[in-house]
């Protein structure tokens, strides 16, 4: 079980994130185009989900669990697997409901030993993500952004729909 320690800037402009990124020497890795399904635990916990996603090349399934609206306070389990659709299969037979299916990109950099993206999603302005394999990394790296971003949050992506007035729960796809 591994904790998640990332922090997201909000209220970014991308074209000056890039062009802050550019000036440092740091080049975009790519760009991900990602499709998802969310799935409910059994028990149903409104606090943690099943995550089955790709990028067209890499799928992984994962379990995540909010213990606290902290940088460390995601629980976070995950494994690559082979195949979405036979995955997708397997967990619906296996009883776990699908709450929705989910599309989003993501540009990706490594910028001062963290994974720096700036990640869009439907109906939500975009943002930047900083995630690393420790606090004092995230923090270093988010501090380097300052003057690029109105604010900061640990909130997942879920809450950033409700504080638009957009319920993910009640959205069967989520698409652009």
């Amino acid at each position: 079980m591994a904790v998640e320690y990332e922090i997201k800037l909000l209220g970014v402009q991308p074209d000056a994130i890039r062009s802050f990124l550019s000036g440092r020497g740091v080049e975009r890795n790519g760009i991900l185009n990602f499709k998802r399904v969310i799935f409910d635990t059994i028990p149903v916990d409104p606090m943690a989900w099943i995550r089955l996603r790709s990028d067209g090349k890499t799928t992984t399934l994962t379990y995540k669990k909010t213990h606290s609206r902290t940088i460390d306070g995601t629980e976070e389990v995950e494994v690559v697997v082979d195949d979405f659709d036979e995955t997708k299969s397997l967990l619906t037979k296996a009883g776990l409901g699908a709450r929705n299916y989910q599309e989003n990109t993501r540009e990706v950099y490594d910028f001062m030993d963290c994974q720096v993206t700036i990640d869009t999603w439907p109906r939500l302005n975009p943002y930047v993500e900083v995630e690393s394999i420790n606090q004092a990394l995230v923090e270093a790296c988010v501090k380097e952004f300052d003057g690029l971003y109105e604010r900061t949050t640990t909130d997942s992506t879920d809450v950033l729909y409700e504080q638009q007035g957009i319920n993910l729960r009640a959205i069967e796809e989520l698409k652009f």
